[in-house]
């Protein structure tokens, strides 16, 4: 909780205006992630943007975390959609292993303030950590009920 609560942490530029024009266009977005929830609602909630996302998986609530795709598959069912209409923004080499997994398209998103380099060449487009992001998708195969 203490990196949720930092003055430090900063968003990923981009992420809260890819964010609302994915909202806009009625596209579903949803979290996949090994923290802790209230650590995800706090970062969520500080950015305001918690109100985008209408599926939060944490790692509390799956029995495998990443690499293994049942967070994503999880999400996905919450929602009663196909994996394969899903796309998955991930930083993560493990990320992008389970987004493969699960069967959903993954797009590698790097964080320029990254401690490790990591190897994202699994994912099946690769888009810096800027604004100028879009080229990302915008299929409306999700689109909220």
């Amino acid at each position: 909780m203490a990196i949720a609560a930092s003055p430090d942490l900063v968003l990923m530029q981009g992420v809260a205006r890819i964010g609302r024009e994915l909202d806009a266009r009625r596209i579903v977005l949803a979290i996949a992630s090994s923290a802790v929830r209230s650590s995800i609602e706090t970062i969520l909630r500080r950015f305001d943007i918690l109100d985008l996302f209408a599926v939060i998986v944490d790692g509390a609530e799956v029995e495998r975390g990443k690499p293994d795709p049942q967070g994503y598959r999880v999400a996905a069912g919450r929602r009663g959609v196909d994996p394969a209409s899903c796309r998955v923004f991930e930083d993560s080499a493990v990320g992008v292993r389970a987004a493969e997994g699960a069967g959903m398209a993954c797009i590698d998103v790097r964080h320029p303030g990254a401690r490790a380099t990591q190897d994202l060449s699994h994912a099946e487009e690769t888009q810096p950590a800027r604004d100028g992001a879009g080229r990302w998708w915008c299929d409306s195969s999700s689109p909220k009920p």
